[in-house]
């Protein structure tokens, strides 16, 4: 009966152990189960900015006989980001045929140092380049009252 006995506690011994290891396993087969990892690889693409658009509006200080006038312009931005435009320059001056040659010219072209922030795919309100043209002490009467525009160049950085 002794060995019986022995033989019938090793084996509930061993269904202890079982059970123990069992539930042990179960248990971290579950943690295993949520403990994942993983790799892969991911896409994207660095845009292109578009140019800018400076459209010419009437200046609030226009240009008189001897005196200077304003340039003043909106900037237009298609751009998904915000800009920050730091310089303008102007040439070509460009007069209706009511004017004469020299009835009206660039006193200053270069304007440094702005700083017009235009957000996203939007138009800023009216730049304004003070005593950027000059007006000549003689302009022609049919002149007066007429609106010329200039090309413009801008300098700008994303903001």
């Amino acid at each position: 009966m002794h060995i019986v006995n022995k033989i019938i506690g090793r084996s509930k011994r061993r269904r202890v152990i079982t059970l123990v290891l069992a539930t042990m396993a179960i248990s971290g087969a579950a943690f295993a189960a949520w403990a994942l990892s993983g790799s892969g690889s991911s896409g994207g693409t660095v845009g292109s900015p578009t140019n800018l658009t400076a459209n010419a509006v009437s200046a609030s200080n226009s240009v008189y006989p001897g005196g200077l006038g304003d340039a003043a312009f909106t900037i237009t931005n298609p751009n998904g980001f915000p800009v920050v435009v730091t310089e303008a320059d102007l040439s070509n001056l460009h007069l209706p045929g009511a004017c004469s040659a020299g009835d009206v010219t660039i006193a200053q072209a270069a304007f440094t140092g702005l700083s017009v922030t235009i957000p996203a795919h939007s138009t800023s309100a009216e730049v304004d380049l003070p005593g950027a043209f000059a007006g000549a002490s003689d302009i022609s009467a049919s002149c007066v009252g007429v609106g010329f525009t200039s090309d413009i160049a801008l300098v700008a950085h994303s903001g």
